[in-house]
C-alpha cells in the first residue's frame, strides 16, 4: 500500500513540475514576443509630433513679428541667428519639455538647436545677404506608415513614422524624412530623430545593417573582433540616451 501511495505522489509531483516548466516557458516566450510600444504609445507619439509642429509654426510667426517690430535686429547675421534661436528656446523647446518631460535627450534646453531657414527679402549682392525673415518646414504627416522595428542584435525597439513630407514654402522644395522614437525603461517616449531639431539621432535599423555587413565584408577570422568593436561604437551613442527598452 505504501508503494502505491509513494508512486502516486511521484506521479503528482512530476506532473506539477512539468506544468510549472511549461508555464514558465510560455511566460518567457510571451515576454520575448511582447511589443515594447503599445497602441497608447503610438497615439502619444503622434500627439507629440503634431504638438511640436504647432510650436514650430508659432515660433515662425513670433520670430517674424519680432524682426518686423525691431525686437530682433538685422544686419549682423550671426547675432540675428542667436536671437532667433533664443526665441525658439522660449517658444518651442521649453513649452515642449514642460508638456513632455524627458522627451528630448539634451539635458539643458539651451543645447537643443531648432531647424529653421534664415531668408532675405532683398536681392543678395555678391553672395552677401542680410537675413530679415525666417521660415520653418511646412510638414505633411502620414501616420499610417508606422513601423515597429526590433533589433535582435542590441535588443532594442524603435517606433518609426516613415512617411514625413517637408516643404520649403519660399523655395518650393520638398524633402522626405522620418521621425522616430525610443522608449526608456521608465516607459517614457523619447525622440530619437526629428528633422525640426538638432538632437543626437539614433537609427537602430541602420546600426543593425552596419553590424550585419561585417559578417560579409571582413575575413572570417576578424568578424568577431570587428563586431565587438562596432558594438562599442554603438554603445557610445546609446549612452547619450537613458536606458532603453
Amino acid at each position: 500500500m505504501k508503494k502505491v501511495i509513494l508512486g502516486l505522489l511521484i506521479v503528482i509531483l512530476t506532473s506539477l513540475l512539468i506544468a510549472c516548466n511549461s508555464s514558465n516557458g510560455e511566460s518567457n516566450q510571451t515576454n520575448e514576443n511582447k511589443e515594447v510600444f503599445t497602441d497608447e504609445d503610438i497615439v502619444k507619439a503622434e500627439e507629440m509630433t503634431v504638438f511640436l509642429d504647432e510650436k514650430m509654426k508659432e515660433f515662425e510667426i513670433e520670430a517674424n513679428a519680432a524682426i518686423e517690430n525691431g525686437e530682433i535686429e538685422v544686419g549682423n547675421n550671426e547675432e540675428f541667428t542667436k536671437s532667433v534661436n533664443s526665441l525658439g528656446q522660449q517658444v518651442v523647446i521649453q513649452p515642449f519639455l514642460e508638456k513632455y518631460p524627458n522627451s528630448l535627450i539634451a539635458k539643458g534646453s539651451s543645447d537643443i538647436a531648432i531647424t529653421f531657414q534664415a531668408l532675405s527679402t532683398e536681392p543678395c549682392g555678391f553672395g552677401n545677404c542680410t537675413f530679415d525673415k525666417i521660415e520653418v518646414y511646412d510638414v505633411d504627416y502620414n501616420f499610417d506608415d508606422t513601423e515597429l522595428y526590433k533589433s535582435e542584435v542590441f535588443e532594442l525597439s524603435q517606433l518609426i513614422f516613415n512617411d514625413i513630407e517637408m516643404n520649403s514654402k519660399d523655395e518650393e522644395q520638398e524633402e522626405s524624412g522620418a521621425i522616430s522614437f525610443v522608449k526608456t525603461k521608465e516607459n517614457e517616449l523619447t525622440f530619437s530623430h526629428v528633422p525640426f531639431l538638432h538632437i543626437e539621432s539614433l537609427d537602430i535599423k541602420k546600426i543593425d545593417e552596419e553590424y550585419n555587413k561585417i559578417q560579409s565584408n571582413v575575413p572570417g577570422s576578424e568578424v568577431e573582433f570587428e563586431q565587438e568593436e562596432f558594438r562599442d561604437e554603438a554603445k557610445e551613442i546609446l549612452e547619450l540616451y537613458p536606458e532603453l527598452q
